[in-house]
C-alpha cells in the first residue's frame, strides 16, 4: 500500500510537526550504523550466527550445521539453531546488556545508553506526541484509493483486503483516502481526499465455495454486498523506557481534532460491537457444552437461543 504523499511532501508535513531531517551520505555518520555494529559484537556467541556478511565471514560452525540440516544429519533444527522465541528472548537479552554497559566517549562520557536517555532527557523542552486527536495523520498506511462496484479493495503483500457497506456504495466510482491499521485490519477508517467527513467500514472476508443459503457467514456476507449495491441502484465501503518521559502539549486545528474524535467514536462502536458477539459466542459456547455438544463455527439463527433454553431446562432438572 502506497503512501498518500511524495517523500518531500510526508518531510513537509512532519516539518510542521516539529520533526527535524538530518541527511548523512556516509555509512559513519549514521549513529544507528554503529550502534547496530557494537549491538553485533554481542552476537559472536550465538548459535547460528552467521557473520555481518554471510557469503565472506560465516563461521565455519554455522557452515558445518547448515549443512547438517540440509543432508538431515539431526533429528531437528533446534539442535542446531535458535527458534524464533528463542531468537527473539536472546535478542532481548543482547540489547538489555548493551543499553546497561557503560560507555566511554563523548557522547555517553561513562554512562550507559539507560542512563543517558534518562539524564539527557529535554524535560525542560520537551517534544510533542502525537495522541487521539491527531492519531490518523501518521496512520500505517495511509492510500488514495477508488471505490469499486466491488467496494474498498487493495493489497498488502500476498493478503488480500475488501471494505464495502451501504457508505462505500455512496461512494462508488470516487476516490476516497484509506487509513489502514494491520493492528485492527477488521475494520477500515475511510474520509473524502480532503479528510473530511470519516466512516468505518467492515472487512468483507472470503465465503467457502461450498457455502449454501442460510449459513451465516455466507448470509452475512452476501448483505455486505447487497448493501454496498443498493445505494447506486435506488438512485441510478517498542522498547519500555525505564522512565516515564515528558512532552508538550498536542495541539492540533478543529478539523483535525473533529475528524479524529468522530474516527475514534466509529472505531470505539465497532469494537463494542464486535466484543458483544464474543461475549454471547462464549455464553452459547458454554451452554452447547453443558449439553455434551460441540459449538458449531457457525451458529445459524435461534441455534444459540435454543441451546440456552435447554441448558437452562437441565440445571432446573438437577436442581434439588
Amino acid at each position: 500500500m502506497s503512501a498518500t504523499y511524495s517523500p518531500l511532501e510526508s518531510k513537509i508535513g512532519w516539518e510542521n510537526l516539529g520533526v527535524k531531517f538530518s541527511h548523512a551520505i556516509r555509512a559513519r555518520t549514521k549513529p544507528v550504523e554503529r550502534v547496530g555494529g557494537l549491538l553485533q559484537n554481542r552476537m559472536h556467541g550465538v548459535r547460528g550466527y552467521c557473520g555481518r556478511n554471510e557469503k565472506i565471514d560465516c563461521p565455519e560452525v554455522t557452515k558445518r550445521a547448515m549443512d547438517d540440516l540440509k543432508f538431515h544429519r539431526v533429528n531437528h533444527p533446534g539442535e542446531l539453531f535458535l527458534s524464533f522465541d528463542e531468537w527473539h528472548a536472546q535478542l532481548g537479552q543482547l540489547i538489555d546488556h548493551y543499553n546497561g554497559e557503560s560507555q566511554e566517549g563523548k557522547v555517553l562520557q561513562g554512562l550507559s545508553p539507560d542512563e543517558a536517555f534518562k539524564k539527557f532527557w529535554p524535560h525542560e523542552n520537551p517534544p510533542g506526541r502525537l495522541d487521539a486527536n491527531s492519531w490518523h495523520l501518521v496512520a500505517h498506511y495511509v492510500r488514495p484509493v477508488p471505490v469499486t462496484i466491488n467496494g474498498i479493495c487493495f493489497r498488502i503483500g500476498s493478503k488480500s483486503f475488501v471494505y464495502r457497506n451501504e457508505r462505500t456504495g455512496q461512494n462508488r466510482g470516487e476516490t476516497v483516502l484509506a487509513w489502514f491499521d494491520p493492528e485492527s485490519p477488521e475494520f477500515l477508517c475511510v474520509t473524502d481526499m480532503n479528510r473530511q467527513n470519516p466512516y468505518i467500514v467492515g472487512r468483507s472476508m472470503p465465503v467457502d465455495f461450498l457455502a449454501a443459503p442460510g449459513d451465516p457467514h455466507f448470509e452475512r456476507e452476501t448483505a455486505k454486498a447487497a448493501s454496498h449495491s443498493i445505494y447506486p441502484r435506488t438512485r441510478y465501503n517498542l522498547l519500555k523506557a525505564e522512565f516515564e518521559p515528558t512532552f508538550r502539549r498536542n495541539i492540533v486545528d478543529i478539523g483535525t481534532a473533529e475528524t479524529a474524535q468522530e474516527i475514534n467514536r466509529l472505531r470505539t462502536e465497532k469494537v463494542a460491537e464486535q466484543k458483544q458477539v464474543e461475549t454471547e459466542r462464549k455464553k452459547a459456547g458454554s451452554n452447547f457444552r453443558r449439553l455434551g455438544m460441540t459449538l458449531p463455527e457457525r451458529l445459524r439463527p435461534g441455534q444459540a437461543e435454543a441451546a440456552r433454553e435447554l441448558s437452562e431446562l437441565l440445571r432446573q432438572e438437577d436442581t434439588p
